[in-house]
């Protein structure tokens, strides 16, 4: 159990719910206590209880605790405390109870499950509780029946609904309620992030979802990694980018089974988009023989600030196409290339005369130490360089940017030698050298 003196949180299991609570101080029950002494700790909680930096505790985790009657009724009598609650592999019978009074509460905003399954019960008490609960962020990691699943997804996103977040990972989707999930993503206007991976969905009902959402203006986050997509749902991607009424910022197409994006159908989306900011296709290939009209797309595109193409089974001759317009990237700052087939160093000038992007992450073995200058300063400072026209004044400043940003990206804070196996100096002896400016 965590310390009652601190009341840190113990970080659970890393799947994708370290986006799900952001509060840094909060109480932490684990399986290792019996019911007697959890119960007496719950009751002997000091009125103003505070963590780290004196805020407030706002998260409860419940982490494999047993919930019987009383520690259930406990917890339900002390949930005046937390405005989040996550619920990790903890199961009884009287969770559905505890679930029940959770989605009554108003103090209650954000609620996290993740677990192999739920009980029928609990299940139950979530579908008639969602309905007029008070929550903000629904996050559901759980094994759900077809019908359990699409109950909750429309009872989540219901007209009436409070819900902003609602995130459902491995809950298994029924193809037959797809047409009435689409309808009720029609009528919603408070969703502002979806969150559908894992969920078995076809490249037809994908295709579905993405054409449903058109004409949505709130929804601003939406993942459909690790499903089926195909060109139908690339197809429908693409309309959804163009449409003047959507209001998409970021778009998760990553791990695609099979995998085979068409860049082709992004590209006229990304060609009109004016509101997409992040762009994630790791771990899904891509059809090479369109990276030069993707390419050309970013050179035009001035909205998209990420981009992830990690793991897609990129070659050299295919990524060089891409890195060529890298220069002409209007709006691109940060771009993920990592773990593809690469083997050429990066030259040096490949960044030289962009003056947007903040991060090129890439396999330290091909990165060159006169990179690291440029992604080391701002855009000023690349104009200055790019000018040879620096003041002399601004050079102390300079090298002191430069330092800092191998402090920050060494293992080690104390030293300035970083992973990568290039230091400061090294940068800086090619700065001064000036063999590119």
């Amino acid at each position: 159990i965590s310390s009652p003196s601190s009341y840190r949180h113990t970080k659970m299991n890393e799947l994708d719910y370290r986006k799900s609570m952001e509060a840094r101080n909060s109480l932490t029950l684990h399986a290792n206590m019996d019911s007697f002494d959890l119960i007496n700790l719950l009751r002997n909680l000091p009125e103003d209880m505070v963590g780290e930096d004196n805020e407030k505790c706002e998260l409860l985790t419940l982490h494999r605790v047993d919930l019987d009657y009383n520690t259930a009724y406990e917890i339900i009598d002390q949930l005046f405390r937390w405005s989040q609650v996550e619920i990790e592999d903890s199961s009884g019978d009287h969770l559905h109870a505890l679930l029940r009074e959770i989605l009554k509460h108003e103090n209650i905003k954000q609620l996290s499950i993740i677990s192999d399954e739920l009980d029928p019960n609990s299940v139950e008490a979530m579908k008639q509780g969602l309905c007029s609960c008070h929550l903000q962020e629904l996050v559901l990691t759980v094994e759900l029946t077809r019908e359990a699943t699409t109950s909750i997804i429309l009872e989540g996103i219901n007209t009436a609904s409070s819900i902003s977040k609602l995130e459902l990972s491995q809950c298994e989707i029924s193809p037959d309620s797809i047409e009435i999930i689409c309808q009720a993503l029609e009528a919603n206007e408070s969703l502002v992030s979806l969150n559908l991976e894992n969920c078995r969905l076809r490249d037809d009902e994908i295709s579905q979802i993405l054409l449903s959402l058109q004409n949505n203006q709130s929804l601003q986050q939406l993942s459909l990694a690790m499903n089926y997509a195909d060109d139908e749902a690339m197809n429908a991607a693409s309309s959804l980018l163009q449409s003047p009424k959507s209001g998409l910022k970021s778009l998760n197409l990553a791990q695609q089974n099979p995998g085979t994006l068409d860049l082709l159908s992004l590209s006229a989306g990304l060609r009109e988009n004016k509101t997409l900011q992040r762009l994630d296709l790791h771990e899904s290939f891509v059809h090479r023989q369109h990276m030069a009209a993707f390419a050309e797309v970013l050179t035009v595109n001035t909205t998209l600030r990420e981009l992830n193409l990690e793991n897609c089974g990129l070659k050299d001759s295919v990524l060089s196409v891409l890195l060529v317009q890298l220069k002409a990237f209007t709006g691109l700052q940060k771009l993920y290339i990592k773990e593809n087939e690469l083997s050429k160093q990066f030259d040096p000038s490949t960044i030289r005369g962009n003056f947007m992007l903040q991060v090129l992450d890439v396999e330290d073995r091909l990165m060159h130490p006169q990179v690291y200058i440029d992604l080391a300063l701002n855009r000023g400072g690349r104009q200055f360089l790019d000018r040879n026209m620096l003041p002399m004044g601004l050079w102390p400043t300079l090298f002191e940017r430069v330092n800092q940003y191998f402090q920050e990206s060494s293992d080690d804070q104390a030293s300035t030698r970083c992973h990568h196996g290039y230091s400061s100096a090294d940068a800086l002896f090619y700065l001064i050298k000036g063999s590119v400016f």
